[in-house]
């Protein structure tokens, strides 16, 4: 789950570097109708550009 998170942060930002995660600070729950998920991450931007193919 956190992967996914992490890509759509990159696809949404304007940022030329890809952020990375850091440090998982805290995961709540709420079961409601289904699983609704509250995550709070630490990321950084990397040194890895997102135009260049790795």
């Amino acid at each position: 789950m956190k992967q996914s998170v992490i890509k759509q942060i990159n696809s949404r930002s304007n940022s030329l570097h890809y952020y990375v995660p850091v440090k998982l600070v805290s995961l709540q729950t709420q079961v409601v109708a289904g699983i609704n998920y509250l995550m709070e991450l630490k990321v950084a931007e990397s040194n890895c550009l997102k135009n260049v193919s790795y």
